[in-house]
């Protein structure tokens, strides 16, 4: 995936949970193929832990 595509993923990265940080433990990425060498990325999961709280956080940002 392309950094760039981000714009076309519905996210809240910013200043959603007060700037909450995680320890990022993993990345899922769901993308369907448009042609035979380009797909579309349909979602991003990140899955990790609460720096300052230790709780799991699962956020998952879905295209438009």
């Amino acid at each position: 995936m392309r950094l760039n595509e981000l714009k076309e993923v519905e996210h809240d990265l910013g200043p959603s949970n007060r700037y909450a940080e995680i320890r990022l433990d993993g990345i899922y990425s769901e993308a369907e193929m448009k042609g035979r060498f380009t797909a579309k990325v349909k979602l991003i999961a990140l899955k990790g832990a609460d720096t300052k709280t230790g709780r799991a956080v699962v956020r998952v940002y879905r295209t438009h």
